[in-house]
């Protein structure tokens, strides 16, 4: 037998709902630039679900070279999520927001080394 929300012989459908997308998740710059893997954390000192996600800069269409991390926040676990800045510039991506062992925050993602300094870009960078 196949777990909720999977079917078929060998379990391989998934059954889908309808979602009304105007009240969800992350939409910046949407339907001009593209956003992927956005990560939540809850921030009890803000009361705020703050949202790592990785999108397009400039609206360019090429993620292999033109990608950047954002913070969004919103009142509810679901959004809408509403951009607050960059984070890290271009070339960044896979941001994932979690609490170190001293209650900080802690980002891991990936990025490309800014010639003369070896580290990431910074939001401002770009």
């Amino acid at each position: 037998a196949c777990t909720t929300p999977w079917s078929g012989t060998s379990c391989s459908q998934l059954t889908l709902g309808i979602v009304n997308k105007s009240g969800y998740g992350y939409r910046q710059g949407f339907p001009y630039t593209t956003s992927w893997g956005g990560s939540v954390q809850y921030d009890s000192s803000s009361e705020q679900y703050i949202m790592l996600v990785s999108e397009y800069a400039a609206q360019c269409p090429n993620w292999g070279h033109n990608s950047a991390v954002s913070l969004a926040t919103s009142t509810t676990p679901q959004g809408p999520y509403a951009k607050q800045y960059r984070l890290f510039g271009v070339m960044s991506h896979e941001g994932m927001l979690s609490r170190g062992d001293a209650g900080e925050w802690v980002v891991y993602f990936t990025a490309k080394k800014v010639a003369g300094t070896g580290l990431p870009a910074t939001g401002v960078d770009d």
